[in-house]
Formats: C-alpha cells, sequence, structure tokens
C-alpha cells in the first residue's frame, strides 16, 4: 500500500509537472499567436544586449516564444545580424558601446520603416526614450523586464505582423485579379476592334462592285462610322487607362484617316485641332467621334467644291464643372441658308443631330458666318452600370 501511493505520489507529480509545463508552453505561445488561434507564422526575434547576464535572463523566454532567436552584445552586431536575416520584432537596449540602441533602431527603420521594435530602458532614460519615439520605435519596456508584460508586447507585435501580412496578401490577391481583368478587358477591346474592321473591309470590299455612285457612298459612309469606333477600341486597347483615350490623339488619327479615304491633299485643305489634352471615357468618346467623323465627312465630300483650298478644324475645351463645347467647322461654301440641319433629309446630318442631342443629351448650335460651324455643348457621360 506504501508503496503504491508513493508511485501513486510520484506519478501524479511527474503527471503534473508534464501538463503544467505543456500547458503553460502552449500559453505562452497563445500569447504570440495570430487571431483565430492558429499560428501564422512563428515569430523571429532580434535581441540586442551588452549586459550578459540580461541576455541570459530573457533567452529562453524568447526561445520558447519564436521559432528562432539572435542575440547581439551591441548596436553594430544587432545591425549586422537584421540585414542578414531580417527578423520580424528587435528587442533592444538604449544604452550599448560601439552602437547604441537608437543608432541601430534609426538605421533599421531607414531601412523598413514597418520594422517593430521594443527597446528596454532604466527609469532615468527618458531623454532616451523620447529619441526612440521620434524615431519610430513602437513599444518600450522599463528595466528589468517583467515576462507577463513582454509577453503582452509580444503578443501585440504578432497580432500586427499577423494583420499586416494578411493586408498585404489581400493586396496582392487584388492586384493579381485587377492585372487579369486589365488583360481580359485589353483582349476585349482588341477583338472589338478586329471585328469592327473585318465588317468596315467586307463593306469596302462590297462597294467594289456597286455600280450606283450614290449606294457607294452609302458604303462608304458607313465604312468610316464604323471606322471611327472601331478607332476608340484600338486607343483603348493601347492606352494606359482602359477607361479614357487621349481625345486630341484620337481625332487626329480619324481625320488623317479619312483625309486620306476621300484622297484630300493635306496641303491644299489644313486640319486643326485643339483639345486641351481632354481624355474621355469611352461613353462619351464614341458619340463624340461619330459626330465628328460625320461633319468632317461632309466638309470633306461638299465644302470645297468651288474652291479646293480651305480649312477644317475640330476643337474641344472644357467649361465650368463638367461641360464641353465641341466645335467642328470648316472654310468652305456653308450650308445654303434654306437647309435646316435638324429637317434635312441628309442621314449624316440627322445622325449628328439625333446623338448630340438624345445621347449626348446636349445643344447643338450652328453658325454660318463662315462657312459651317457647328458647336455642341454636353456634359461628359458618366459611366452606366450594365446589368
Amino acid at each position: 500500500m506504501f508503496l503504491y501511493i508513493s508511485y501513486g505520489n510520484i506519478f501524479s507529480t511527474v503527471f503534473y509537472r508534464f501538463f503544467y509545463k505543456l500547458i503553460w508552453s502552449n500559453v505562452e505561445r497563445a500569447m504570440i499567436e495570430a487571431p483565430g488561434g492558429q499560428v501564422h507564422k512563428k515569430l523571429t526575434i532580434l535581441y540586442v544586449e551588452d549586459d550578459a547576464a540580461a541576455r541570459k535572463a530573457l533567452s529562453r523566454f524568447l526561445s520558447k516564444n519564436a521559432s528562432q532567436v539572435f542575440f547581439a552584445s551591441d548596436g553594430m552586431e544587432g545591425l549586422e545580424l537584421y540585414n542578414m536575416y531580417k527578423p520580424e520584432i528587435v528587442i533592444t537596449d538604449i544604452r550599448m558601446p560601439v552602437m547604441d540602441g537608437l543608432a541601430m533602431s534609426k538605421s533599421i527603420k531607414e531601412v523598413n520603416p514597418d520594422a517593430f521594435i521594443i527597446v528596454t530602458t532604466s527609469h532615468n532614460d527618458i531623454e532616451f526614450l523620447m529619441s526612440a519615439i521620434n524615431i519610430g520605435v513602437d513599444k518600450y519596456i522599463v528595466k528589468p523586464v517583467k515576462f507577463e508584460i513582454l509577453k503582452k508586447m509580444l503578443a501585440a507585435c504578432a497580432e500586427a505582423i499577423y494583420r499586416q501580412r494578411e493586408i498585404i496578401k489581400l493586396n496582392e490577391a487584388l492586384m493579381a485579379s485587377l492585372t487579369e481583368k486589365e488583360v481580359l478587358l485589353r483582349e476585349i477591346h482588341h477583338r472589338v476592334k478586329n471585328n469592327m474592321q473585318v465588317i468596315s473591309s467586307l463593306l469596302r470590299l462590297q462597294a467594289r462592285y456597286v455600280k450606283d455612285n450614290k449606294l457607294s457612298a452609302m458604303f462608304k459612309d458607313s465604312e468610316h462610322r464604323i471606322r471611327s469606333m472601331a478607332l476608340i477600341h484600338e486607343k483603348l486597347y493601347n492606352s494606359k487607362d482602359l477607361s479614357r483615350i487621349d481625345f486630341g490623339d484620337y481625332v487626329k488619327n480619324l481625320c488623317s484617316g479619312l483625309f486620306s479615304s476621300y484622297g484630300v491633299n493635306k496641303r491644299d485643305i489644313r486640319f486643326n485641332v485643339d483639345t486641351d489634352e481632354i481624355s474621355m471615357g469611352i461613353d462619351t468618346a464614341i458619340p463624340c467621334g461619330l459626330i465628328i467623323n460625320e461633319l468632317i465627312s461632309n466638309s470633306l465630300k461638299y465644302a470645297f467644291k468651288k474652291s479646293h483650298k480651305g480649312e477644317i478644324s475640330v476643337r474641344l475645351r472644357k467649361l465650368q464643372g463638367n461641360e464641353y463645347e465641341l466645335t467642328v467647322g470648316d472654310t468652305g461654301v456653308g450650308l445654303d441658308e434654306d437647309i435646316d440641319f435638324r429637317t434635312t433629309e441628309s442621314l449624316g446630318l440627322q445622325l449628328v443631330t439625333s446623338i448630340a442631342e438624345s445621347q449626348l443629351h446636349g445643344k447643338i448650335t450652328l453658325d454660318r458666318t463662315k462657312g459651317t460651324v457647328f458647336r455642341i455643348k454636353f456634359d461628359e457621360l458618366k459611366y452606366a452600370t450594365r446589368i
């Protein structure tokens, strides 16, 4: 009975010590766990202290609460170890020979502003402590270091590190998703442009077999309208900003294509573009491009029949707020006074009026003083959510 009780007591003692140690170790480890009780990654710590006794006192505690601990006896050695291993948390004394904790902390923060640094200080180190705070040190603890306080600090730092990494992961995932969507969007613009160019080419080929000049001109007008829209998708495909295009560059390319299509000598008919380096979204750029296409096509076909010299101009300027004014004009013969551009049978002018008023929700006016000048005032269309 005595032996049984003795062995039972011994077993109980060993059992107690074993589970006490196991449970306490888990408690200590839990203090630096990420939220939810799952260790995101075990901590790596750099401990810089010139006092050998103090280093020894904390070494066991730190080893229990980190996957790896690096020890240094001065700031210079600590800085070398930090640059070599990039530990997640730095614990350092302030007053040390060779290089003190402040100089080392400053060097670390310059390289990595997000580094977590805890300084240990004496009661009379207020001036040094204030300097450490100005450098960007995260926390401080008064000597002699108490394990309970240090545990809480490590737990706070570990949680911050966990949150920081989660944010980095989310940002990386978002950037990857955005890059993927950007590639897909560029591919869509590229394919739309290619498809429109195919349609435009088909119309041009079909027009060759049409004997009726009027019908052939209709094919050509349709080809130009499609090309004006295809050009916008081409510009968006090559643009850094997939939602907006450089409108001045777009107009120059559009008009250059029209001049070439109608066989116009640019020495005889000058072309001026003034767009104040304005960029536009696709919802506004496409209707504006169609309007410019129609008006310049009309000018090239009809404005310079009597005189083969003149000027075509396109101007876009921003007014107050979100309002713009688009001006397209020529110095040619001008429209006859008895022609009302709103009721004319010309499909081109009907499109211009309809797009300006119904799609851009703007106001269109005609000035016949010197040639023909159309002015359209409108607000840039906000992107409409598609379902």
